[in-house]
């Protein structure tokens, strides 16, 4: 009896030793998974609206600082010499109740919690906003980012701006 129970603990430690046992990595805890999103949205991504010559940048800070930029796009030169071709910037989003003022850039805070971005930002007229938003894709040049607009939901891509 005695042989078989030594037998079997130097069997099993033979396994073990082996790599035959269970060797799969700990899940990552959230935590973790949102320090990951967080490193991966480091840096400025842009987008041109659907509804004119206006570009939004959003530019996420490693300490947790985000800038807001909302700008007018110069028209091209053939676009400006037809009739109309040149589209009225509009301040109207379909995402957010509220208007952000252009050729201006608001400052705040942003966190990762789980698949979603919550960002606070002080507009320049000295109000404060919160933005919840899901975070839809992310790679390494584009973000789409979700959430539930007034006129219901809403996919927003971001492409991310290379440095200058």
């Amino acid at each position: 009896m005695q042989k078989l129970t030594i037998t079997l603990s130097l069997a099993c430690a033979a396994i073990m030793a082996c790599g035959c046992g269970n060797s799969q990595a700990p899940k990552p805890t959230a935590k973790a998974k949102a320090a990951a999103v967080k490193t991966r949205l480091i840096g400025t991504w842009e987008r041109q609206s659907d509804l004119g010559p206006v570009g939004y940048q959003r530019e996420f800070k490693a300490d947790g600082t985000l800038v807001l930029r909302e700008f007018r796009k110069k028209p091209k030169e053939s676009d400006a010499n037809q009739p109309g071709g040149e589209a009225a910037p509009t301040m109207y989003h379909r995402q957010y109740k509220i208007d952000l003022p252009l050729d201006r850039q608001s400052t705040g805070t942003w966190a990762v919690e789980g698949d979603k971005i919550i960002r606070t930002a002080k507009l320049s007229n000295g109000d404060t906003i919160r933005i919840v938003s899901r975070i839809g894709r992310l790679a390494a040049t584009e973000f789409v980012e979700e959430s539930d607009g007034i006129e219901g939901p809403v996919k927003i891509k971001y492409q991310r701006k290379k440095p200058t």
